[in-house]
């Protein structure tokens, strides 16, 4: 469920501030607790820190922007709940992807049948729809079958 991150006050008093930076990303992960953003009046600058644990998914209100009301939406997190069975598929295929190809060590040493043997297997986390711009008759010789 996509939780809402809203213009703090920065005093019982305050009305309306002004978003100063974003240090986060559409995009981007964040944990509870990050600072994901500035915020200042005329007297002081707060950061504002995620309420929740998800990607960034939208901001709402560009840094720069003078006088925002206190408790309007400046942002979105999107949490696991907020993504579809695809969706989870996509990062599920990005984390490996990252941990098998991007992280790998200086001295990996496969051959090629076994760097693209490894593709396909990555391949086979997402269903054959997604691979939309593979040739069918690769999807029906490479990918993977059902065990």
């Amino acid at each position: 469920m996509p939780t809402d991150i809203l213009m703090p006050a920065l005093s019982p008093t305050m009305e309306k501030g002004n978003l100063a930076k974003w240090l986060k990303k559409e995009g981007d992960t964040v944990k509870s607790g990050d600072i994901i953003a500035e915020i200042e009046t005329d007297k002081a600058t707060m950061e504002v820190e995620a309420a929740d644990e998800g990607t960034l998914g939208k901001i709402l209100v560009p840094e720069g922007t003078q006088d925002v009301a206190v408790n309007t939406p400046i942002a979105v997190i999107l949490g696991d709940a907020a993504l579809s069975d695809t969706d989870k598929l996509y990062a599920k295929f990005a984390d490996a992807f990252e941990a098998e190809y991007v992280s790998q060590g200086y001295f990996t040493n496969r051959t090629i049948e076994e760097t693209l043997n490894l593709g396909w297997k990555l391949l086979g986390i997402l269903p054959k729809s997604e691979l939309k711009r593979i040739k069918d008759v690769f999807i029906e010789q490479y990918y993977p079958k059902e065990a």
